[in-house]
């Protein structure tokens, strides 16, 4: 199992990237979203990007696990959203994003 090292109240913690549904980026830090609650990592989103496939980024500031998605949607504004599984509110979805998560949900079947 894959983990991602983490300082958590002074104390070096391993978090499963299998707990992980949401990457979402900050100022400096990124935080690991997951059933436990928030991880908050040094480590840059787009490094994680690289190196967690089952993740896709659906924003600048935010990677989704892909089995979290739903599907894909425009809102009364005219942007694009994604649904998810982790929350009721979808989440937002780039206009440089929407090609490549519309393609993945397509292929899946799932848009």
């Amino acid at each position: 199992m894959t983990t991602l090292s983490a300082w958590c109240r002074g104390k070096r913690i391993e978090l499963p990237v299998a707990d992980v549904t949401r990457f979402v980026s900050g100022d400096k830090y990124v935080t690991a979203h997951h059933a436990s609650g928030e991880t908050i990592l040094s480590i840059p989103l787009a490094r994680l990007a690289e190196d967690h496939p089952e993740f896709i980024r659906v924003h600048r500031g935010m990677l989704v696990r892909r089995s979290c998605l739903l599907g894909i949607q425009k809102n009364p504004n005219d942007n694009w959203e994604a649904l998810v599984t982790f929350q009721d509110q979808p989440v937002p979805v780039g206009p440089t994003h929407h090609a490549e998560v519309s393609a993945w949900l397509n292929q899946r079947g799932a848009a």
